[in-house]
């Protein structure tokens, strides 16, 4: 007979319908035809060895779950609620005793207080206890899916002793108390907004705020002081201090003396950039205590878009910050150097890139309040790829395309395929998603071009960024310009770079006028990986069927390539 450890020590012979009668109260609400809780409870006792604790056991359980996702995206809603459901379970409930914990939180090792609570947040908080306790609201942990939830846990809710003691409603709760202050009622309100999930701050925002290094800038452009050992090595203590609060870099380093130049003070000749920039990024990782994640942007109205359903009037209550530039200003003034300002000439983004927005919204007004009052802030917006965040979100990365419909993920378990949600739900909805699919997606590298049953507009609709013009990737980013005061980052991806196809994506996006041509170039390896988890035999059962299919698309490759060499200007970013 197995016995479990219970979470306060006591021993406990293993009772299997309590572990399936868990997983079954946790299934409220979901698709019950294709989620099957009896058989994530006998996996899950499969696993039970003697000595086993209840939060092993649901460690299981959460991973069992999601590694069943594939089978349809709700088993990673359970797994997500079996997993937070054990995180409320190890944790203390009050958000102000928590933030107690933390503040007064003496390190066991050194013996020494190290306080991860600034005394500004936590006098706050011990002022506002009661109406902050009562606004934080815990079941909205569980509208986080499970790969959402472990990325909160591993990189972002804080710890005591190496063992999480925040829930994310906790963590929601500190840096909307460390963004606003006194001001409880605006912090209750950027709570309520995050954890309804209308947005998301960056990474160094939910890492930082609150804490005594409250440092919530994402993003630092540097310049290089100086082509010395001095300049460069004071230039790298910045990168340095930056990459410790968790800030993205962008380094320009155009001053620095190329390979084989003479050296004065040493009469020998430099190396170049390359190894220079190993010590970069060999610091950067060093010092990346805080995971250097990405920003956030918005989530909700991204992933229901719909223009004949779309909430734009909701949309506008909850992004209308940007107006709150002007009415900080008519409290406090504008920002220093407006006078003399595009802005302060009645010029706005739009204006500049000679740009008529709807009527939507009354511009002319807006305006003319600025004319009166100014704004508070020089640049508002620069969205970019937000990985981390989007993930925490359950979206793909901001406005960036998937570059996968099907994609592993590791954990302690081990490795298993994830499928992109939204083509998995259109796919069971149709009663086409099988094994035998999963595998043939897999083999194709998370292509479902080629897969034989699935309609063209879903074909249409889950191209991946391999099979999309880049170049329409770049105009689409420029439509978005008009409406982004600082810049915006977006990756490119080339399968198979060269100097053409780099030099003439460069150029095409200078001259649709984008700031930032690109933020991360994305290729294929060089071979594809071997497939051990495709079941090769089922998938040679439809390959026959499919040869004649191949032959056709390889006429089409050679005459694209020749369309290439013919003109190449036209047709070297064309996704053929």
């Amino acid at each position: 007979m197995f016995y479990v450890k219970k979470r306060d020590g006591r021993k406990e012979r293993v009772a299997f319908d309590k572990i399936t009668a868990r997983i079954n109260k946790l299934c409220y609400g979901l698709d019950l035809n294709f989620v099957d809780p009896v058989a994530v409870a006998q996996k899950v006792i499969s696993g039970v060895y003697q000595g086993v604790s209840t939060v092993e056991l649901d460690n299981l359980a959460a991973e069992t779950a999601a590694y069943m996702t594939t089978k349809h995206p709700d088993y990673a809603i359970l797994a997500a609620r079996i997993a937070i459901s054990n995180l409320h379970k190890e944790t203390k409930k009050a958000f102000s005793t928590v933030i107690d914990d933390l503040y007064n939180y003496v390190n066991s090792k050194t013996k020494k207080r190290a306080s991860m609570i600034s005394e500004t947040t936590y006098s706050t908080i011990m002022k506002h206890s009661e109406k902050l306790n009562s606004a934080v609201i815990y079941d909205r942990d569980y509208k986080y899916n499970y790969f959402g939830f472990k990325t909160l846990e591993r990189s972002y809710l804080l710890r005591i002793d190496g063992k999480v003691a925040e829930r994310p409603q906790h963590m929601l709760m500190r840096v909307a108390v460390g963004i606003h202050g006194e001001d409880v009622d605006a912090a209750i309100e950027t709570y309520n907004l995050m954890s309804e999930k209308y947005f998301t701050h960056a990474s160094p925002t939910l890492f930082n705020a609150g804490t005594p290094r409250p440092q919530l800038s994402s993003c630092f452009l540097l310049t290089m002081k100086d082509d010395s050992i001095e300049g460069i090595y004071e230039t790298l203590k910045t990168c340095a201090m930056i990459s410790k609060t968790a800030g993205g870099i962008g380094l320009n380093i155009h001053n620095i003396r190329s390979s084989g130049s003479y050296i004065a003070g040493t009469n020998g000749y430099s190396n170049g950039i390359i190894p220079m920039l190993r010590v970069y990024n060999n610091t950067a990782r060093y010092v990346d205590q805080g995971g250097n994640k990405r920003p956030g942007a918005f989530a909700v109205y991204l992933e229901t878009w719909h223009p004949d359903i779309f909430d734009f009037l909701d949309l506008k209550k909850n992004t209308g910050k940007e107006e709150a530039s002007c009415e900080l200003a008519s409290k406090y003034g504008p920002y220093e150097s407006y006078q003399g300002s595009p802005v302060s000439q009645g010029i706005l983004q739009y204006d500049m890139w000679n740009v008529t927005p709807t009527d939507l919204w009354d511009w002319n007004l807006l305006k003319q309040k600025i004319a009166q009052h100014g704004v508070r802030n020089s640049l508002l917006l620069a969205p970019m790829p937000t990985a981390s965040t989007s993930q925490i979100l359950g979206f793909n990365e901001c406005f960036e395309p998937y570059t996968s419909n099907i994609y592993t993920r590791r954990v302690l378990a081990g490795e298993f395929q994830v499928v992109n949600p939204w083509l998995l739900k259109d796919l069971v909805d149709l009663g086409l998603w099988s094994d035998q699919m999963k595998n043939k997606i897999i083999s194709d590298n998370g292509s479902v071009q080629k897969v034989p049953g699935i309609p063209d507009e879903l074909k249409a609709m889950y191209k991946t960024t391999w099979e999309l013009s880049q170049k329409v990737i770049i105009d689409m980013a420029a439509d978005r310009g008009a409406f982004i005061d600082q810049s915006q980052s977006l990756n490119i991806h080339i399968g198979e770079p060269t100097f053409a196809k780099l030099t003439s994506m460069h150029f095409y996006g200078w001259k649709k006028g984008l700031k930032t041509g690109m933020y991360y170039l994305r290729t294929k390896p060089a071979a594809d990986a071997i497939k051990f988890t495709v079941d090769q035999l089922s998938l040679r059962e439809v390959e026959t069927a499919e040869e004649s299919e191949n032959i056709r698309n390889k006429r089409a490759s050679i005459l694209a390539i020749a369309c290439s060499i013919e003109n190449k200007e036209d047709c070297v970013m064309c996704s053929g």
